[in-house]
């Protein structure tokens, strides 16, 4: 331990421990819902007042949920992140009204709000700050309550969305945020690193990167490029894009949708019961650059949107930065223009179904500044095939399906499948053909082979649609991309994702990061911190001591020369005078 932090030169898993005195009404807080007709404010949107409504009290059961839920965030990230361990208390003095003013044992003290908002579901953010690394060992909370399931969640139930939520905002607090990341460093050294955000134009679209060492190695391995280059000739080195769109608490702090779709740190939530949004090695590598995080990669899973591993092992060329109409494969944009029998909301990964187009094109109020930036580069970015759908904002406008329903394991949907049971149990043989069920309203179940020969081309079958059975055309996937994806679908890594020489299908599996909750030693390291502290202060007050007496010794010094000098110069002056 040096003088100015508290942390201890040894990595542990995170101990995360949780305050809900505002959250329950244990301690007083006016912006809290505590009956019908109560005015709060908003605090992500200006302080507008809001009214509050039966959905927006907080019940013992409601309470229950998030207590529940964050438990479950918490054990799964002190299975993922190791910290220098914090070797103090973490003191919430400057807070009123809570009871547990000294917090021992943890690394990060999180403290929960009930917050009405029209903006957000949940937020947080860190408030706190570890003084020689900047690690935030503080952060708070906010709840909506209206956004509050009926039952606690967990990583792997099938509906983990609301799981998704506090996880999401928990790894905000950790530092995943804008104003923070000027402030990341490399493990070994706590200086700042001087760019670590890079920007350039596009199409004549701004794009922001993070451009630290382990977000330059993601970028370099998904896109295959080492730079990326603007329309002036200005280039950055290749990065993880951040959001440009969402407001003030969005932009800047996400991942890019455009380009991350499927990642949990993008900048919006799906809103359905559907286990869809993934923790990956986009946000691992984020977090390592920070220079505060070890990480255990086998608990994250690949990001398979846009992978290179995904369609022949080669990155998608221009995938980056170009126009998504025209770089992405199929599936990834939802082709929803087509008539029902040739409709297609089938997901990038064959695995979900959703809704594409948000708004229709022809109906876009362009003096309306959501639209604003569409309106600027809808021919030369945005929309240069003139799809009659478009996306939302934060996603670029781009109609990717937002699922509705997702495949259990072992389980897909083919291309054009719309019924409402979509999804088949699959069969991979290599990557030459695989086998899938496919359910026929009117024949049962079908057995479909789909091989090399056979791509893209379309079978019948029948589906029922606005309560009438329709005939409706599917057509086949390339075996090797359905395959490969299905593979980095249904896997966790099993080898480090951020070595550059790693491939997530081939190669050796590597020994997992070792990961023990051993925490013994560290009393001995609080004393020995402590005996340390009180070595370095007394230091400090010695030489503060001997500065001061140096000074009042040179003071006392000065003063007799002064004195020594009149006394000697008195009779020298009176025997001139009589000379003269």
């Amino acid at each position: 331990m040096s003088l100015g932090t508290f942390s201890s030169d040894k990595w542990r898993p995170i101990r995360i421990t949780t305050n809900y005195d505002y959250f329950e009404g244990i301690a007083a807080d006016t912006e809290r819902c505590t009956k019908i007709g109560q005015i709060v404010h908003d605090s992500a949107n200006n302080g507008a007042a809001l009214t509050c409504t039966e959905a927006d009290l907080l019940t013992p059961e409601r309470i229950k949920v998030v207590k529940i839920t964050t438990q479950n965030v918490i054990n799964f990230l002190s299975n993922l992140l190791k910290v220098r361990t914090y070797l103090r208390n973490i003191q919430i003095d400057d807070l009123e009204g809570l009871v547990n003013k000294n917090n021992e044992n943890t690394d990060l003290l999180m403290v929960f709000h009930s917050r009405l908002s029209n903006t957000f579901i949940a937020s947080a953010y860190g408030d706190r700050y570890e003084l020689e690394y900047y690690r935030p060992i503080r952060g708070v909370v906010n709840i909506n309550p209206k956004y509050i399931p009926k039952a606690a969640q967990n990583y792997n139930d099938t509906d983990n969305n609301y799981f998704n939520v506090i996880l999401h905002e928990i790894t905000h607090a950790l530092g995943f945020n804008s104003y923070v990341f000027r402030q990341f460093h490399s493990y070994d050294d706590s200086t700042f690193y001087k760019d670590p955000i890079c920007n350039i134009t596009k199409f004549g679209r701004g794009f922001s990167f993070l451009v630290t060492p382990y977000a330059h190695i993601f970028a370099k391995k998904r896109f295959g490029l080492d730079k990326f280059v603007g329309d002036d000739g200005k280039s950055c080195p290749s990065g993880i894009e951040l959001e440009d769109g969402g407001g003030v608490g969005t932009a800047g702090s996400h991942l890019e949708s455009r380009t991350y779709e499927s990642e949990y740190m993008v900048g919006s939530d799906t809103g359905q019961p559907t286990p869809y949004l993934r923790l990956t090695d986009a946000t691992l590598a984020v977090l390592m650059d920070s220079g505060n995080y070890k990480v255990n990669w086998a608990k994250a899973v690949p990001l398979v949107f846009g992978h290179p591993e995904s369609i022949n092992g080669k990155p998608i060329e221009n995938f980056a930065l170009n126009p998504p109409e025209i770089v992405l494969p199929s599936n990834y944009i939802a082709n929803d223009d087509a008539d029902f029998e040739f409709m297609d909301l089938t997901g990038f990964d064959y695995k979900h179904l959703g809704i594409g187009g948000w708004f229709n094109d022809s109906s876009v109020n362009c003096s309306e500044s959501y639209f604003g930036q569409y309106c600027k580069l809808k021919d030369t970015y945005y929309n240069p095939k003139h799809k009659k759908t478009i996306g939302t904002q934060l996603a670029d406008f781009q109609a990717y399906p937002s699922p509705v329903k997702v495949c259990p394991k072992g389980q897909a949907i083919l291309p054009g499948i719309i019924t409402k049971n979509p999804c088949g149990e699959y069969k991979c043989n290599g990557y030459e053909s695989f086998e899938i069920k496919v359910n026929d309203e009117i024949d049962g179940i079908k057995t479909i082979v789909c091989t090399k020969e056979n791509v893209g081309k379309y079978f019948n079958f029948s589906a029922l649609f606005d309560g009438q059975i329709r005939t409706k055309r599917a057509s086949c996937p390339d075996p090797e991309r359905f395959c490969r994806t299905m593979k980095l679908t249904e896997m966790n890594f099993n080898k480090d994702p951020l070595d550059p020489k790693t491939l997530v299908l081939e190669g050796e599996p590597q020994a997992p990061p070792e990961w023990s909750f051993d925490y013994s030693d560290v009393d001995d390291e609080i004393k020995e911190s402590k005996r340390t502290l009180i070595i370095i202060i007394s230091v400090v007050c010695v030489v503060i001591v001997i500065i001061i007496a140096s000074i009042i010794a040179c003071c006392v010094c000065c003063i007799r020369k002064k004195k020594k000098s009149e006394i000697s110069e008195t009779p020298i002056e009176e025997l001139n005078e009589r000379l003269a």
